[in-house]
Order: C-alpha cells, then structure tokens, then sequence
C-alpha cells in the first residue's frame, strides 16, 4: 500500500506557480481574516466578482 500523505501530491509540487499564493492564503485559523482578505484580492485581480457578495465579504472583514 503506498503512503497517503505521498509528498509528490502536495498541491504546491504539482502547481510551484501557486506557492506565493499559498503562504498568503493558507495562514491557519488565528490569521483567517487576513487570509481571506488576501482571498478576494487576488479573486479580484483575475475576475469579476459579484457586488453583493465582494460587499458582504468586506463587511464580515470589518467584523
């Protein structure tokens, strides 16, 4: 039976170009709102986001 924690299937060894993203994006429990933050900004960059949903997503930031 092979290891299931095989390191080769580590999301950031299969996609390199997602390591920065991924130290601002997965921070853990206690840096949440941070994460999320950075989360919408980087949506942001690459697509539309729905107003509704970007404003309810600000607000819970401010929360």
């Amino acid at each position: 039976m092979s290891d299931p924690f095989n390191p080769t299937r580590r999301v950031e060894v299969q996609h390199p170009e997602m390591i920065a993203f991924l130290e601002r994006a997965v921070l853990g429990y206690g840096r949440s709102v941070e994460a999320a933050a950075y989360i919408l900004a980087y949506i942001k960059e690459r697509h539309p986001v729905n107003a509704t949903l970007k404003r309810e997503i600000d607000r819970l930031l401010q929360t």
